[in-house]
């Protein structure tokens, strides 16, 4: 029998490329001059900042209701616990709101959107040794590879600047 965590495993990654090339073909018609490379990143970012933002409310949501029927203390955990969603809400946010830049192609959307990821991967770096929970290096793996993307993008167009 398969388990809810493997078919869950499976369909989020799918959904989100889904989502991914789904948006990309928004962009590139939407923005015929835009670089292909930017489009992309665009749809990376947006998406990635969707699923984050609701995987931010969501944990904050459970964490605000176990703190209130009094089966958490109050203490590191619980603050580790909120800050986490904060981080997740932050994230998300950050790249929704700089997608249309990125999408254009705006020097300081690409620089705010690694900024902001660089900053989530050390906040996921930090947490790996507190548990063999796999989330933080699914997220760490996802935004990475899109940091990867960013640089990439980044080049394509001061290559053909020059």
């Amino acid at each position: 029998m398969v388990s809810l965590e493997a078919i869950l495993g499976l369909s989020v990654p799918s959904a989100l490329l889904l989502a991914i090339l789904l948006l990309y073909r928004r962009f590139r018609r939407s923005a015929i001059d835009a670089s292909a490379a930017f489009s992309a990143a665009a749809a990376i970012a947006l998406s990635l900042g969707i699923l984050t933002v609701v995987g931010g409310i969501a944990h904050t949501s459970a964490i605000v209701a176990l703190a209130l029927r009094g089966q958490r203390e109050y203490g590191p955990s619980l603050i580790l616990l909120f800050t986490t969603g904060v981080m997740l809400l932050y994230c998300g946010g950050m790249h929704v709101a700089t997608y249309r830049g990125i999408r254009a192609g705006r020097t300081w959307a690409v620089a705010v959107s690694a900024a902001t990821v660089l900053l989530f991967c050390l906040y996921l770096v930090l947490l790996l040794p507190l548990g063999p929970d796999s989330l933080p290096r699914v997220f760490l793996g996802m935004w990475t590879l899109y940091l990867i993307w960013l640089a990439v993008a980044r080049g394509r167009r001061a290559a053909l600047a020059d």
